[in-house]
């Protein structure tokens, strides 16, 4: 797996994350996607394995102004029939997550915790997917997980990460 996230660098044209993914793609690297903008756009023009936008971004990506969680899947299951991604992970924030494939949709809600900081949530549920599709859990768990590791991640304060025994409490709690 190759996880591309963040905001390009100042200088960088818009299209350098989607110069990567096709590199990775022609060596049969499944490739990540957290960003935002023109850089989202370009990227998926090559297509990629997963990306994971929140639902503003998602609305931008099919060109509409907002989105309601009921029109969410329909939105995802676009950008899969275009080839844009396998797999669309669309971040709720406080109501979870929703992931969608070609053939399955999971919602998974956030667990309640007391958040002390965002700082980091979207990466670490980054994170937390990448690791459970290296393990080859179901894509229901990949989900879960992510969404676990996301929520752990804003008990901590400032810029902390998440604790791995919050994750597997918050587990518990969802399953």
């Amino acid at each position: 797996y190759l996880v591309i996230s963040g905001s390009l660098n100042e200088g960088l044209s818009t299209n350098f994350y989607q110069k990567i993914a096709t590199i990775a793609k022609e060596s049969n690297i499944k490739v990540i996607v957290d960003t935002s903008g023109e850089a989202l756009q370009k990227v998926l023009q090559t297509g990629v394995y997963l990306i994971k936008p929140n639902i503003g971004e998602l609305a931008k990506l099919i060109g509409v102004e907002r989105l309601e969680l009921p029109e969410v899947e329909k939105a995802a299951k676009q950008l899969i029939e275009n080839k844009s991604a396998e797999i669309v992970v669309v971040s709720l924030g406080a109501d979870g997550a929703i992931l969608v494939t070609k053939h399955e949709t999971h919602l998974v809600k956030a667990p309640k915790v007391e958040k002390k900081s965002t700082v980091g949530a979207g990466d670490s549920m980054v994170g937390g997917m990448v690791w459970a599709l290296s393990q080859n859990k179901t894509l229901k768990e990949v989900i879960q997980i992510g969404v676990c590791c996301g929520s752990a991640a804003t008990m901590n304060e400032g810029t902390q990460l998440f604790k791995a025994e919050d994750v597997i409490n918050l587990l518990d709690e969802i399953e």
